[in-house]
């Protein structure tokens, strides 16, 4: 496993706030780090003309030095050097462009009432990064707004990726399923925290050197990106709750891991209320599809509905009762299950069944989700077997789709 990142988030708010000269806001601010911003894209344009070139520059991509923590003062140093590389003709793009991308990284590193800044572009090619340029100057913190440099919580995610980047050794891209955070600990029961942690991790994957959201890697090196899952857990611990991120492969290998200790005060307090909404109720409905539709009376179609209410139930959403009606429920998921079969060469039976999941959101009518799972197994024939075969099949694939769907049900504003 890769090393772990510790660090203590008050600690750093409190070293960071102490060396902090008095501030000016606003366009006196602004209007330096333009000045600093031009500075370095003429550095940069002597090493490596800029012109035509597409350069993808995020603000998850720019840090505090010692700490690695992405500041406020990320945001506004981003958008500064976006507008000075475009005035030498470079276009600024969000995402990577291209078989080997040009990516600009950097970092500020805060000294008394100086902060010296230090950016690259690099080439991200297939087998390794290569820095390309290189530029560094110096601003007056006495010239920039205080508040840049606070850390806020909700740039923990940017954070927390960044670890995920540092201390990722390998060479493959990885499209990564985000799953819902989750407590770490038994008996700690699940937090709005997750939701809001998932939501902006979501975002955070999307500016990472490594890793991509799950459904963003068509086109360009597609063939090359391999798939991952991002588990998160959080757990109080003590006055605190400790994050702790880990991406694993299709293996169950873990490819690389972050952790977070963050101090209760510093998390907004809606955050650390019981996942469990008052007055959202979901009702599961089975809805027959068309070509190949198991029929409801299906022992297979009341399989994949239990086994999704019940995937779903044990991941801290409210389920109602199997009444058969939606009355007061505030998001319905309606479930359908097709299924086939065919004889294997040995003389088995090969099943196969596809669930498919829409999660509608009752008062507005709005479509949260869809999606589908399909699986596959091979048993005996006859009657008996293949009722038996099929439901173990439907369930499977109930508990998948639950496992699926908390997220978007419970992100749905």
């Amino acid at each position: 496993m890769e090393r772990t990142v510790r660090i203590r988030w008050a600690v750093w708010a409190a070293l960071l706030c102490l060396i902090l000269a008095p501030a000016a806001a606003g366009a006196a601010g602004s209007s330096a780090l333009d000045r600093a911003a031009q500075e370095l894209a003429s550095q940069l344009n002597q090493q490596l003309p800029l012109s035509g070139r597409v350069i993808k520059v995020s603000d998850n991509l720019f840090w505090e030095q010692r700490t690695r923590v992405n500041l406020p003062f990320s945001s506004p140093l981003r958008d500064a050097l976006a507008t000075a590389l475009a005035r030498y003709g470079a276009r600024v793009s969000l995402q990577e462009i291209g078989p080997e991308p040009l990516v600009m990284t950097g970092d500020y590193e805060i000294f008394r009432s100086d902060v010296t800044i230090t950016v690259e572009i690099r080439r991200m090619g297939e087998s390794a990064s290569k820095a390309l340029a290189m530029a560094r100057t110096h601003l007056d913190m006495k010239s920039l707004p205080r508040a840049w440099f606070r850390p806020e919580f909700s740039r923990i995610a940017k954070t927390l990726i960044r670890y995920l980047d540092e201390n990722y050794h390998g060479v493959e891209k990885f499209a990564v399923e985000i799953e819902l955070p989750k407590p770490g600990l038994p008996g700690q029961p699940p937090l709005v925290l997750g939701r809001y942690l998932k939501k902006h991790l979501e975002e955070a994957v999307a500016s990472s050197l490594w890793f991509i959201p799950k459904g963003a890697e068509e086109g360009g090196r597609a063939s090359d990106i391999l798939p991952a899952v991002l588990e998160t857990t959080y757990s109080q611990v003590g006055n605190g709750y400790l994050i702790n991120l880990q991406i694993k492969n299709q293996k169950g290998a873990v490819m690389t891991a972050a952790q977070l200790s963050v101090d209760r005060k510093d998390i907004p307090k809606d955050l650390l209320e019981p996942l469990n909404e008052k007055g959202l109720a979901v009702a599961v409905v089975y809805r027959q599809p068309g070509l190949g539709g198991v029929p409801t009376s299906h022992p297979a179609a009341q399989a994949v509905v239990s086994s999704l209410r019940e995937s779903l139930a044990g991941h801290g959403v409210k389920v109602m009762e199997a009444t058969g009606s939606t009355a007061g429920a505030s998001i319905v998921v309606y479930v359908g299950l097709s299924a086939g079969k065919s004889r294997t060469y040995n003389g088995l039976i090969a099943f196969t069944a596809t669930a498919r999941f829409e999660v509608r959101d009752v008062k507005s009518g709005r479509v949260i989700a869809t999606l589908s799972r399909s699986g596959r197994l091979v048993g005996p024939g006859g009657a008996y077997g293949s009722t038996a075969i099929l439901t173990k099949l439907a369930n499977d694939l109930g508990a998948k789709g639950g496992k699926a769907l908390v997220g978007p049900i419970l992100g749905r504003t």
